[in-house]
């Protein structure tokens, strides 16, 4: 039987529930895991016979952890786990035939499938159904124009008051993924100034209401989006319940600094109101990199790399150079720092940089009497020790203040705290082959030339083969 994992994303207001969006690429983290109901899934699987269960993700949305939690879960149950991994920026799965008595768990985005290209792609055919179905009070109230044959869906006519917080809500009908500029939040005064909105924004958006609630503070952050996951299988009639969350925004609600630009929120107070961050990994364009050039060392900014550029690399014992993403995600090791990490050289062969205005996190640290930080893109991978002295992976959202983060072949510094910090500037991606890992440094843990101290290691993530 084959499956497909559905997020469904509600609004949770003072008197009531409104439906915002559903999505196949979603996101399993370690953090939600503890809501995630895998026994309603077995419990299905046992009353109709099923032995195996093929799980098919992501490893940018589903993390290791719950890869693992899947895994326990099957083989306490006498279920047997295939994993098929999908490369990052797929749009279509490969082709399955279907053996008896086997579960097909789709958690990827498939082009091919209407449920992931009509209704979770294009959220201007789920408001169209939804209104010619006469469901739409379900919504918020919704100005679009439909993507496909231009008709006009519009019940926003009225303007909610929420003081100084947004009032309306402008998304992209096609997912935005870089989510730079949408969505956007709006402060609109009169029914005069959302008419003049509507006609002024492109027709590939939909402006909706966007309606505040004082009780879904919860220490500072709003909390009020109800993610559900729900298995839709083949026959579009079975459902499986495996429970939701409810998403914090990234950062806490601060009256006192709303700001707008023509009536505009500006985009450094999105995230007050967005629960989503932007997803791009690389790490601050004037962080230094050791390149070799005429046998000899030298630290430049990582922004300067060009293709072809050979930089100093860490090769880790036990992982394969040009690795697949799944062998990179369940690599772990227990040999000590030295016998683990070998300095070796890494030719770039992908690099490139992007602007980038956002929040990102900072990682603070500390050894012995020395303390650091430094900041880096919410979705990259750190090479990480755990207290037990088992050495991995693992994505900023993954990691526990009893981690530490390895800062050289010899110091893996605690981690003391994770904030988030505004940054404004120059984000730089490298690959670099043939081993995976490149070193970067910033002035608190700088990089010197010769002296291989005080670094952090990254994974080519953005690169996965």
């Amino acid at each position: 039987m084959k499956s497909v994992l559905i997020g469904s994303d509600f609004l949770k207001l003072e008197n009531e529930i409104k439906f915002l969006e559903i999505n196949t690429d979603i996101d399993l983290f370690k953090t939600t895991s503890q809501f995630l109901e895998l026994g309603n899934l077995i419990t299905y699987m046992k009353d109709n016979s099923y032995i195996k269960l093929v799980l098919i993700y992501k490893t940018k949305h589903i993390s290791k952890f719950v890869v693992d939690l899947f895994e326990s879960t099957c083989s306490n149950n006498d279920i047997i786990l295939e994993k098929i991994v999908i490369p990052p920026n797929a749009i279509s799965i490969p082709s399955i035939s279907e053996e008896p008595n086997v579960f097909y768990l789709r958690c990827a985005y498939d082009v091919t499938a209407i449920v992931d290209d009509m209704y979770c792609r294009d959220k201007s055919e789920m408001v169209k159904l939804l209104f010619e179905s006469n469901n739409q009070d379900i919504l918020p109230k919704t100005y679009v124009i439909n993507s496909n044959d231009d008709i006009v869906y519009d019940n926003f006519t009225e303007l909610s008051d929420n003081g100084m917080n947004p009032n309306t809500i402008v998304k992209k009908i096609i997912p935005d993924f870089t989510k730079t500029e949408f969505p956007a939040f709006y402060k609109i005064n009169s029914t005069e100034e959302l008419s003049n909105l509507k006609q002024s924004l492109p027709s590939d958006v939909l402006v909706q209401d966007y309606k505040f609630n004082n009780n879904n503070i919860v220490n500072g952050r709003i909390s009020d989006v109800i993610r559900t996951w729900t298995i839709l299988l083949s026959d579009l009639e079975t459902i499986i319940d495996l429970g939701g969350c409810v998403y914090q925004n990234v950062i806490p609600l601060n009256s006192s600094e709303i700001t707008y630009t023509y009536n505009k929120l500006d985009k450094k107070w999105r995230n007050m109101y967005f629960t989503n961050p932007v997803t791009f990994e690389g790490v601050p364009s004037d962080y230094n990199v050791i390149k070799i050039e005429n046998n000899e060392e030298i630290v430049v900014d990582v922004s300067t790399l060009v293709v072809g550029d050979v930089v100093k690399s860490a090769h880790l014992v036990g992982l394969e150079q040009d690795e697949s993403s799944i062998v990179h995600t369940e690599w772990t090791s227990s040999l000590s720092l030295m016998e683990l990490m070998q300095y070796s050289t890494g030719s770039v062969i992908t690099k490139y940089d992007k602007m980038y205005e956002g929040w990102v996190s900072k990682i603070n640290f500390e050894y012995e009497t020395t303390s650091g930080s430094f900041i880096t893109t919410n979705s990259e991978v750190l090479l990480i020790k755990e207290d037990t002295g088992t050495i991995r992976f693992k994505k900023i959202y993954d990691i526990q203040n009893t981690d530490s983060v390895v800062i050289s072949n010899q110091i893996a510094a605690n981690v003391t705290s994770i904030d988030l910090e505004w940054y404004s500037g120059s984000i730089t991606s490298i690959n670099i082959e043939p081993d995976d890992v490149f070193i970067a440094g910033t002035d608190l843990n700088g990089v010197s030339s010769n002296i291989m101290g005080n670094i952090f290691t990254i994974h080519n993530e953005g690169f996965f083969k």
